[in-house]
């Protein structure tokens, strides 16, 4: 039902026709089972006066009235969907909600189309689960219900709520596609003097924003304009101001760039507010590296950093001196975003953890070096996209061979398909099946025709009119057709955890078990908690990867899967009963980063982890197994 329930919601959420084809990629699945899904949830359609219409050639849609679309939503988030996801995301829209109109729960009630009881579970939940790590909550005074707190804080949190919301797949793509719209219609207010006063202060303050950083700025900036709107003004800014005594300068020409928002909204802004935009900007813009010169002491810290990134992954950044330069540019921007915990939206977090873990995880584990502050998963992706361009600068192109029977138009159109789309290819030449001898230092042949008898170097077949996506693929599997790892996951190294009740009591057992089966030394357990302090393991869906820091001594490589008798409080608002643990040693970190790269892919397969987390224990690493292919 949960493939089902997430169908009707990308259904109810798009605009626009969506062919069965689209579909079927999305979930993947073959579009027959997605008519299949679709004819079983006719009856439910039925049930709230809306139809699927089809148009051919096009594709589908649901058709009715946005009300019905709506009541339709809550009943899925409500009865068909078998995890939080969804009612998570109504909760997130509750309270976006409150921040904007302090409501009665009738009201909330209406607007949502769910019961007052479940209004009040929700709110529940929200404070529980989110609003008290800030330590602001939602109360009710008189009937009504308001956020109570400090007001510089409910603006994190409320930019926190946007950027949450677009983290979901099941959210509709205008957040990501067109911020301004988005931000449009949750605050009702035109944002083009927004953009023009961002465009004006590039020219004013003599700094560059780049797109995403305009982003980010456009909503901070949005948040300040809607909330003084509702009359809730900022009264101190004191830690933020002596942050930015050294930007005092910039503060008269603000006063004067800003009026234009002040006329345009018919508000006005204080001193507090001043600086509060101040640290918006100065958090967002981008330092011109080629002019940059870093302290002395803060460029020594940022070396350390690269040494030890390169000690864990056993690769060298360290002769890599554009790195060094951009990671310096880069941090001290960050570093304001960090000491003042503000919200910065990634596009590419899940990406990166898709395509380089491993490298995230190395990252993550040694931040600390440049910060004392916990670093959100969204800064430290940004920050491993600076050692994701070194590794492309450092990569030697391979030497690749075009090999067609087909004639020689055919075999430029293949040339010149691969110079297009595959940057990393040196394409050397083209040649006959009679002429590939002839071509000593080839790294891959790609070829119209089968080369079993002919050659022993590395090819692969293509048709040469074939989408770029299938031939990558075909590519990419002949390029991992040599990686075998030596570990893998096994009964033998499965623990169901009973006597536990928090996360303290997790890691110690944890270390107990795997020193008396002689896999790690007696002191591992100062070791995963020293690891959990850089920063939470929780990597979602109940599930944290529990390790230590990859250059720590031990005894044993091993894969271990800890399964806890009920879920236990991670950190502030995560929950954990499933642990992946692993213990690496110098002589596996070749295995380590395969299976992460693995991993990485599943992160976000909610299905996947509630199916994993279903079945019995010593079932476990054979799913493990076959998912990662171990």
């Amino acid at each position: 039902m949960e493939r089902r329930a997430r169908l009707l919601i990308k259904l109810i959420e798009s605009n626009n026709y969506l062919s069965s084809a689209q579909l079927s990629n999305i979930f993947s699945v073959s579009t027959k089972t997605i008519f299949n899904d679709l004819e079983k949830l006719e009856s439910v359609l039925c049930k709230f006066q809306l139809n699927i219409k089809k148009k051919p050639g096009t594709g589908l849609k649901i058709t009715g009235s946005s009300e019905q679309k709506e009541k339709l939503k809550n009943y899925i988030f409500e009865n068909l969907s078998s995890n939080k996801f969804e009612i998570t995301m109504r909760q997130i829209d509750i309270c976006l909600y409150l921040f904007i109109h302090e409501s009665y729960v009738k009201d909330i009630a209406a607007n949502f189309f769910i019961s007052r009881s479940t209004v009040s579970r929700d709110i529940n939940q929200i404070n529980n689960n989110f609003l008290s790590q800030y330590n602001i909550k939602i109360i009710k005074k008189h009937e009504i219900f308001k956020i109570e707190g400090d007001e510089v804080t409910k603006r994190k949190v409320l930019s926190k709520l946007i950027f949450m919301k677009s983290d979901f797949n099941l959210e509709n793509e205008i957040l990501k596609n067109d911020v301004p719209l988005y931000i449009n219609k949750l605050f009702n207010i035109d944002l083009n003097p927004l953009i023009e006063f961002i465009n004006k202060l590039e020219y004013d303050f003599n700094i560059k924003f780049t797109i995403e950083s305009k982003k980010n700025l456009l909503i901070h900036l949005a948040i300040s304009v809607k909330r003084i709107k509702l009359g809730k003004n900022i009264t101190s800014v004191g830690k933020i101001k002596d942050k930015l005594t050294n930007y005092d300068v910039y503060i008269p020409i603000l006063k004067k760039d800003i009026l234009s928002i002040e006329k345009s909204y018919s508000i006005t802004f204080s001193e507090e507010e001043l600086y509060l935009i101040l640290l918006y900007i100065f958090s967002s813009k981008v330092l011109d590296k080629n002019n940059y010169d870093a302290d002395k002491d803060f460029k020594l810290k940022t070396k350390k950093f690269v040494q030890k990134v390169s000690e864990e992954t056993d690769y060298n950044f360290n002769s890599d001196k554009e790195l060094l330069n951009s990671l310096c540019v880069h941090l001290e921007v960050a570093e304001l975003r960090i000491d003042f915990e503000l919200e910065i939206y990634n596009p590419f977090l899940k990406y990166i953890l898709e395509h380089d873990l491993y490298l995230f995880i190395a990252v993550q584990d040694n931040i600390n070096i440049i910060f004392d502050k916990k670093v959100p998963d969204s800064e430290v992706a940004f920050i491993v996209t600076h050692f994701m361009a070194s590794k492309e600068r450092s990569i030697k192109k391979k030497n690749v061979l075009i090999v067609c029977s087909s004639g020689i138009g055919i075999s430029s159109l293949l040339k010149e398909r691969i110079i297009n789309n595959f940057p990393k290819y040196n394409v050397i030449g083209t040649a006959s099946i009679g002429e590939i001898k002839q071509y000593k230092k080839v790294d891959l042949i790609i070829s119209t025709a089968d080369l079993k008898k002919i050659t022993d170097k590395k090819y692969v077949v293509i048709k040469p009119f074939d989408n770029i996506k299938n031939i990558n693929n075909i590519i990419s599997q002949i390029n991992g057709k040599q990686q075998k790892v030596s570990i893998k996951f096994s009964n033998d190294h499965c623990w169901f955890l009973s006597e536990v009740n928090n996360k303290q009591q997790v890691l110690e057992k944890i270390s107990k078990i795997l020193s008396d089966k002689q896999l790690v030394f007696p002191n591992y357990v100062n070791v995963i908690k020293k690891r959990e302090r850089i920063g939470s393991t929780y990597i979602g869906e109940n599930v944290a990867l529990v390790h230590g820091i990859y250059k720590e001594k031990h005894l044993v490589p091993s894969l271990n899967i800890f399964k806890l008798k009920k879920a236990i409080n991670w950190s502030k608002n995560e929950k954990v009963d499933l642990i992946i643990n692993f213990v690496a040693t110098k002589n596996s970190e070749k295995d380590f980063k395969f299976i992460f790269q693995r991993m990485g892919k599943s992160i976000d397969d909610i299905q996947f982890w509630n199916s994993l987390k279903a079945i019995p224990l010593k079932k476990i690493p054979e799913m493990l197994n076959e998912r990662f292919r171990l």
